[in-house]
């Protein structure tokens, strides 16, 4: 199951939440969170609150909270705010403030069954690939 949200309108520019969000994505939305919390960016901030608001509707949905990870964060160009500044002469240049949506989908993430961990295990000490590795017994 996936739960999608939309953050629309935000107030900071694409290209500085980009930055932050290539850091966590397709991570595990505990980790992410603790990750964010110590980056020094006022992006990691907006970020947090769509991760909190994702987790939100995925413990209402009856999610595993343990499971569940970031599977699209998406940081698309909203609308800009143009704005003027003055200047000598009779001039005026344009200042644009940028928006940004956020869409971010988690997904339950399946677990892996107790048999296949412990196969994995067995077969690493298989007399065959201590030999192959100049392992003997």
């Amino acid at each position: 199951m996936e739960i999608t949200v939309k953050e629309k309108y935000n107030r900071t520019a694409p290209r500085k939440l980009r930055l932050v969000s290539d850091l966590i994505r397709g991570w595990n939305a505990q980790k992410a969170l603790n990750q964010l919390k110590f980056i020094p960016k006022a992006a990691a901030q907006d970020l947090t609150k769509a991760i909190q608001a994702a987790l939100g509707a995925a413990k209402e949905s009856n999610l595993n909270l343990e499971t569940v990870y970031i599977k699209t964060l998406m940081i698309n160009e909203g609308p800009s705010l143009k704005r003027r500044v003055y200047k000598s002469r009779g001039q005026a240049s344009q200042i644009k403030k940028h928006m940004s949506h956020i869409i971010l989908t988690l997904a339950e993430r399946a677990e892996v069954p107790a048999e296949a961990k412990e196969t994995k295990e067995t077969a690493t000490e298989s007399p065959e690939l201590n030999v192959k590795q100049g392992k003997e017994k």
